[in-house]
């Protein structure tokens, strides 16, 4: 008998073991970043509508929220190339709660920048749910690739929850 990887008694359950749980603390470790972003999230209180003039947006202010508290109208226009790309980026795919962001809006021509300080988003106990739930799978698919990884069936089942 060689001293081959693959001939020894049991490297095949060894290498499963590993990739399964190696997935599964991926998978747990997703979800509890998901959570994290989910509860640290803002709400500017304000939604952005295109409109004909290239790289503008009409904003739309939602009465009581952190924009209309800042001073934002609804009517008033902001350029989006004005603002850094970064704050850019925040204001287009999530802003974090009680990070200020500065906006330089337009009013009937005349620049009127605005800082909004948006507060945290309410989190809806279906997201909590969720997040449970998925951590609660990833631990599972660890306890299984832990318990059996020789088992056909039980990696077939870990590779599916966590896909």
């Amino acid at each position: 008998m060689t001293a081959d990887h693959a001939d020894r008694p049991g490297a095949a359950r060894q290498r499963w073991r590993g990739l399964l749980l190696a997935l599964g603390v991926l998978a747990l470790a997703q979800a509890i970043v998901m959570a994290y972003f989910a509860t640290t999230a803002g709400n500017l209180g304000m939604a952005l509508q295109r409109t004909s003039g290239r790289h503008v947006d009409r904003i739309v202010v939602d009465p009581g929220g952190a924009a209309a508290a800042a001073g934002a109208r609804t009517g008033d226009l902001l350029d989006i190339e004005k603002i850094a790309a970064g704050e850019r980026y925040r204001l287009r795919y999530g802003v974090r709660a009680d990070v200020p962001i500065v906006l330089p809006l337009e009013r009937v021509g005349a620049p009127r920048p605005v800082t909004i300080v948006p507060p945290p988003a309410p989190l809806s106990w279906d997201a909590w749910l969720s997040y449970a739930a998925e951590a609660w799978i990833a631990l599972f698919c660890l306890l299984l690739a832990w318990r059996c990884p020789e088992n056909r069936q039980a990696r077939t089942l870990v590779l599916y929850l966590l896909g």
